[in-house]
């Protein structure tokens, strides 16, 4: 799962590289195919991400806010308690980049052969 690109997404959501697994959507589909998967459809979500990335962004920012979609006054819990200290920054550069191309949320639609 290496691409040229790889090195600099090494950190985007991860606090250590090793954790990574990231690759193209063509490698996704080969060993989908391999492991006896047909795709049924696939769906490129890129602009839901950027907006959703920006969206928890902005919380991150607000979060003395109280919102509770169940009408409590509870705040949200902070982005940092599942992501780390550096949410902040893993989010802003998984934004960055989604929009200059080197990451595509793409969601594949898979049956069982």
């Amino acid at each position: 799962m290496n691409s040229p690109h790889h090195g600099r997404w090494k950190d985007t959501l991860t606090s250590q590289p090793e954790h990574s697994f990231l690759a193209r959507p063509q490698e996704y589909r080969s060993l989908l195919r391999k492991a006896g998967f047909d795709i049924v459809a696939a769906h490129d979500h890129r602009s839901r991400a950027v907006q959703s990335l920006r969206d928890a962004g902005d919380a991150h920012r607000r979060i003395s806010t109280p919102h509770n979609p169940a009408g409590g006054d509870t705040p949200p819990a902070p982005i940092n308690v599942a992501m780390g200290t550096d949410a902040s920054t893993k989010v802003a550069k998984v934004l960055q980049n989604i929009e200059e191309g080197l990451l595509a949320p793409t969601e594949m639609i898979c049956r069982l052969r």
